[in-house]
């Protein structure tokens, strides 16, 4: 399969996919102010302006900040390509925005080719 090619050519200095730890999310959101998403409501969050992966679908967004569920990372760390209905959510979710996609996390997660976000 050949590598899709991005159209957009707004580059504003955070651009791509990026791991950001759970204890920096009040500085990413407060720095980009993204769209903040959820695979469900099982997913509990205190942030304002939350939607599930499915509710966004057909929507587009400067930047989104995605609570991936438990299969989901198991699915990116093992580079697990089956098919389920919570990846094709999160397929979703990761095709809304236009200049960044930042996944929250805890612990240790390390994908070749994903920066983690470090707030300084």
């Amino acid at each position: 399969m050949e590598k899709t090619i991005s159209k957009n050519e707004d580059v504003t200095g955070c651009d791509g996919v990026f791991f950001v730890n759970i204890t920096n999310v009040p500085n990413y959101i407060e720095e980009f102010n993204p769209q903040i998403m959820r695979y469900d409501r099982r997913t509990k969050l205190i942030h304002r302006n939350v939607i599930n992966f499915g509710m966004s679908k057909g929507l587009t967004f400067e930047r989104t900040l995605l609570y991936p569920t438990g299969k989901i990372k198991t699915a990116l760390v093992e580079n697990d390509k089956s098919e389920c209905d919570t990846k094709a959510k999160f397929y979703v979710a990761l095709t809304r925005a236009k200049h960044s996609i930042a996944i929250v996390y805890n612990g240790q997660t390390e994908i070749d080719g994903i920066v983690k976000y470090n707030y300084d």
